[in-house]
């Protein structure tokens, strides 16, 4: 999902990239991860906004920006 980011990033000027994706995998984000998403913005310089769809499969993500 990272990867995934960092790609959308590079293909905007926006300074925001959403993340739609599971509740368990957005909770793992801010718990596991959130120290890489910390690097991942200060890098890109953009603001990485994540939200909890619980329609969404486990594997499944949407990441855009606007």
């Amino acid at each position: 999902m990272l990867r995934s980011i960092r790609r959308e990033a590079c293909t905007t000027t926006e300074d925001r990239i959403f993340v739609a994706a599971h509740p368990d995998v957005v909770a793992f984000l801010y718990d596991e991860e959130q120290f890489a998403i910390d690097e991942l913005e200060k890098c890109l310089k953009k603001k990485i906004m994540v939200k909890a769809d619980s329609t969404f499969h486990h594997e499944k993500f949407i990441i855009y920006s606007h």
